[in-house]
């Protein structure tokens, strides 16, 4: 996990400060999903996601018109 934290650093992901509720985001590379703990699929990685909620470090995505695609760590997320 510290390993896996410093590279998504260095790819821009993780520091979460600014991602609200409505915030487009990407998700970084092998971030677990935090309802099954399995990794995501390939293309989750390179899409924009919007924030629909947050609760603590869990941030929930889904797409625009408001479909729930999982829940991971806000270290997992950066602005698109």
């Amino acid at each position: 996990n510290a390993i896996q934290a410093l590279v998504n650093q260095k790819l821009g992901y993780g520091g979460g400060a600014s991602v609200g509720v409505g915030s487009n985001i990407r998700i970084g590379y092998n971030a677990k999903d935090l309802n099954t703990g399995a990794f995501y699929a390939p293309f989750v990685y390179n899409t924009v996601y919007r924030v629909l909620e947050i609760s603590g470090r869990r941030v929930v995505f889904g797409n625009a018109a408001g479909a729930v695609i999982g829940a991971t760590d806000i270290g997992n997320v950066s602005l698109a």
